[in-house]
């Protein structure tokens, strides 16, 4: 049972997370739009803003198909319980989004077929995410889905700083959303006396996002500073 799930309103964390990547996706495609105004360069800012739609497209119909799957293929298991019917779906989806994407940003596409192939390959993305939040027991499935949009983001401007932070915000993902050998973020704090009630699932919110959450802060505080320096 994931943590949040011992929260007041679980139903709303999910449109939380959904909402919380629609918006950053969308302004990240305003800030390069706006970036690139004021340079006086012509550059493409519709991908983020396909993105995110496909994102919410995702997010509105995979989790219905995937229990229709359970109820109908599964005989109603939980597919955390099925892996021989999770898993194909998880591996065929993360195939088929990774040869999508990889045909979209060939270098000889239009702009309209990037544009049909960065939706098609983020909403293949978006199943491969619904498939391994199934293993996210704690659920923070979100987390390793920002961790990509870092990476791949990284690799569109290539810059070597978000893809540092896009790899160590993945890597704080992991115990953030699962037991590693009987250990997780909760453990850690508690050895340093943080201590919580077991289910109090507020604080559990915050002890396993704390530590992803200072990546983020510190990696967008080192661009900022690298940014000023570059001006003087």
């Amino acid at each position: 049972m994931p943590m949040f799930g011992n929260v007041q309103y679980p139903g709303l964390i999910g449109w939380y997370w959904m909402l919380t990547i629609v918006v950053g996706m969308t302004l990240t495609g305003w800030w390069y739009r706006r970036r690139a105004l004021r340079l006086g360069v012509e550059t493409d800012t519709r991908i983020p803003f396909i993105a995110a739609g496909a994102v919410l497209a995702g997010f509105l119909l995979w989790q219905p198909v995937l229990e229709t799957i359970a109820a109908h293929v599964g005989r109603g298991i939980n597919l955390y319980s099925a892996p021989w019917l999770n898993l194909p779906i998880l591996f065929a989806s993360a195939a088929l989004a990774t040869v999508v994407l990889g045909w979209t940003f060939h270098p000889r596409r239009t702009d309209r077929q990037r544009s049909v192939g960065v939706f098609v390959g983020v909403l293949l993305g978006s199943l491969t995410f619904a498939t391994v939040g199934v293993y996210m027991i704690k659920g923070y499935s979100a987390l390793p889905a920002i961790a990509v949009a870092l990476l791949v983001l990284a690799r569109w401007e290539r810059s070597t700083l978000l893809a540092i932070v896009g790899t160590v915000f993945a890597v704080a993902s992991i115990p953030a959303n699962h037991w590693l050998w009987s250990w997780d973020l909760r453990d850690a704090y508690l050895r340093m006396g943080w201590t919580a009630d077991w289910y109090d699932g507020q604080t559990s919110a915050v002890q396993h996002l704390l530590l992803p959450g200072l990546v983020l802060i510190v990696g967008g505080s080192v661009a900022a500073l690298t940014k000023h320096r570059a001006k003087r």
